[in-house]
């Protein structure tokens, strides 16, 4: 870790954290450096004052030392209230902390990184099937009662996209209805589905079908049926919108008519439309 001749913002601002740290436990440079594995106090120094950044492995052998998570030194309360949050759990009593994540399991999901408005896919429509790379345009309804029964769906037109795209098994197109997906799937986008893939459901969103699931005849959300499905206790499951205006439901796949019928892949953008909305 060469000694810098200016200081490095963010490992100035590490460095603030660390010395805050060492302070409120009664460290003194000299013996926080020994016991944290480094190779004089005036290395600490370098380091606090951000003339060095210092490596993963220093991080987590002061914060083990100083008796706190690899986090707290890369917590800035003064940056914003969820870093302020984060640094005030450093010293809460165990049971506030169980008692804050319950409370904050009841709220729903807002978007993240993963659920920002995608890019759009080129593609174009045809009325007869194109030779090759072309997938079947279907009402997404239809389709999905079709999917559930196990029939084979009514393609209305195809779809051929435009760009490079891996071969998936059971690939369709479709416009969505409704705001449950909101940002991530606007009203009407055109989007790709295939059959569901295996693995962790965390975070990926399928095509849902319940016989008696909202919002079936509900004219809020009109044709919302795509879902994150999350599992609950006791093999229940939770499915839940993108949208926080869209209340989770809570299913059991044993008793309930249920089950996942596809899986979204992108937003498809019919070329030469800006704005495609099939209406």
């Amino acid at each position: 870790m060469p000694r810098r001749k200016s200081p490095d913002p963010l490992a100035a601002a590490i460095g603030l954290r660390v010395r805050a740290l060492r302070e409120a436990q009664g460290y003194n440079l000299e013996k926080l450096a020994f016991e944290g594995g480094l190779s004089s106090k005036g290395h600490l120094s370098d380091l606090e004052h951000g003339r060095l950044i210092p490596t993963v492995g220093t991080l987590q052998s002061l914060a083990t030392h100083l008796g706190v998570d690899l986090l707290d030194l890369v917590t800035f309360p003064e940056k914003n209230i969820r870093h302020r949050i984060i640094a005030r759990t450093a010293t809460l009593p165990q049971s506030v902390l169980v008692r804050w994540s319950a409370e904050a399991e009841q709220f729903p999901a807002l978007p993240t990184a993963t659920t920002r408005s995608p890019k759009r896919v080129p593609v174009t429509v045809h009325s007869e099937r194109p030779s090759r790379g072309a997938v079947p345009l279907v009402q997404l309804r239809a389709a999905t009662a079709d999917l559930a029964a196990k029939r084979p769906m009514q393609p209305r037109q195809w779809i051929k996209i435009d760009t490079r795209v891996p071969t998936m098994p059971g690939a369709f197109a479709a416009y969505v209805r409704g705001s449950a997906m909101m940002p991530r799937i606007s009203d009407g986008a055109l989007c790709l589905f295939r059959r569901p893939g295996p693995g962790n459901r965390s975070g990926r969103i399928f095509l849902v079908w319940h016989r008696g699931l909202d919002p079936v005849g509900n004219q809020d959300h009109g044709d919302d049926l795509l879902k994150l499905v999350e599992k609950g206790p006791r093999g229940a499951w939770t499915i839940r919108a993108l949208n926080p205006a869209v209340a989770p439901i809570d299913v059991d796949p044993v008793v309930d008519d249920v089950s996942v019928v596809a899986e979204f892949v992108m937003v498809l953008q019919v070329a030469g439309r800006p704005t495609d909305t099939g209406r």
